[in-house]
Parts: structure tokens; sequence; C-alpha cells
């Protein structure tokens, strides 16, 4: 089971979610702005512990999320264009920017980052992780993730070597 973390103004309907030919997989739809931070804390916990994930993949806001719930739950996570600055990119939203400690430790942490993106520095953010991850950088894309099939590599290569017993259709 894997379980995805959608962004900003997404919904399990992006092709980031649909195009992961995971035999078992999730996505709750959340809308940032209308919920707290407790609020989306309180469900992500209940869908792990419901759906007892083997891997947490998340894009830009979802990444935030899922680097927060893959420390708390000791999951391998794999990390898309994620946002690990919203102070600046999302102020409104009043999230803190991810912690070093949340970086530097031993759960997997696997990041796919296409620093052609628009809307995060992830020049800023390939320095921030690239000691204490794996990371695959592409020069050009975008933020929404223009080559799925480079993102869906890492998530398979992921799989691999952290192990974990599950099929990709």
């Amino acid at each position: 089971m894997i379980i995805f973390y959608h962004g900003y103004n997404s919904s399990n309907q992006t092709n980031k979610f649909t195009e992961l030919n995971a035999q078992e997989k999730f996505c709750r739809s959340v809308n940032y702005d209308e919920s707290s931070y407790e609020e989306i804390y309180h469900l992500y916990c209940k869908d792990i512990e419901e759906h007892k994930p083997e891997m947490l993949v998340g894009h830009s806001l979802g990444g935030y999320w899922a680097i927060k719930m893959a420390n708390e739950y000791n999951l391998p996570v794999v990390l898309v264009n994620p946002s690990f600055f919203p102070e600046e990119s999302l102020p409104h939203l009043n999230y803190a920017n991810i912690e070093p400690m949340l970086i530097q430790n031993n759960i997997p942490k696997y990041f796919y980052l296409e620093l052609g993106d628009e809307v995060l520095d992830l020049e800023k953010l390939n320095e921030y992780v690239k000691d204490y991850s794996y990371v695959e950088t592409v020069s050009d894309g975008h933020h929404r993730v223009q080559y799925i099939n480079n993102y869906i590599q890492v998530i398979e290569f992921a799989i691999n070597t952290c192990m974990i017993d599950y099929t990709m259709e």
C-alpha cells in the first residue's frame, strides 16, 4: 500500500496519483485552505493507521506532509518537488518550514526534483537534503512534473532498495 499526498489546490485526481501504477494506493483529497493544520494531521494519522502503508509519496505541499508523516510513523518516503519552505511559498497557511531533524535521520528518503520548477526553489531544497537522501534531478521540467516516467522510476527504485514486498502493476 502506498499513500499519496497531493499538493496545494490539487486532489486525488492529479496525474501524480492517477498514473501511479501501484496495485494498492490511496489519496485523500484535502482542501488545505479550509482545514486547519491539526485537522489535516489527524486525517493523515487516521489514513496511515487504517491503510497501513509501506511507503508514503508526496508532491509539493503533499511532500511537506509526507516527510512529517514518514517521521511520525517511521516509513520510507518519496518526495516529488516538495514544498519544505511553506513560510516562503504559502505564508497564509502558517505552516513552519521543515526542520533539519526531519531530514537528518535514517528514514529512507527519495527525492525527485525537476529543477525548472517555476513555483519552488528546488536548487535550495537540493542543497538542504542531498547529504541525507537519495536525490534524482532533471535540469528542466516544471512544478506539476513534466517527466512522470522519471518520477515513477524513483518510486520503483525506492521500493526495490527498501526491500518492500510490493508489486507495481
